[in-house]
């Protein structure tokens, strides 16, 4: 494995927090009347999406790859486990950006009936 893949790694990991603070915030303040619209309920989903897909790489990927790589070679378990939530977790991740895009879309197409959509 390469040098930056693991920076880049290390990186993702280290905004996690940063990342769970800013839905934190998002949560708490869902009453506001700007915060409280699709756009945002929308991005709250595919923020917990995000954070799932960095903790579960780094449990069921790098962790294993840097620590006991033979142990995680010879279980069939934890394969199964790190590959049913990696397709699940990309799953979820890639329907939060056609949601997302979706959204942003109706917003430009149709500005003035877009609180409707």
């Amino acid at each position: 494995m390469v040098w930056y893949s693991n920076a880049l790694e290390v990186f993702v990991l280290a905004t996690v927090p940063i990342y769970v603070s800013v839905l934190l915030v998002l949560w708490l303040n869902r009453r506001d009347s700007i915060l409280g619209s699709p756009f945002f309920v929308v991005f709250m989903a595919a923020g917990l999406s995000d954070i799932f897909v960095a903790v579960q790489r780094a449990c069921c990927i790098q962790a294993p790859t840097m620590f006991f790589y033979e142990v995680a070679l010879n279980s069939r378990a934890m394969a199964t486990i790190c590959l049913a939530t990696r397709r699940h977790a990309g799953t979820t991740q890639c329907l939060g950006t056609v949601l997302l895009a979706l959204n942003r879309f109706t917003a430009v197409v149709f500005p003035l009936r877009h609180k409707l959509v």
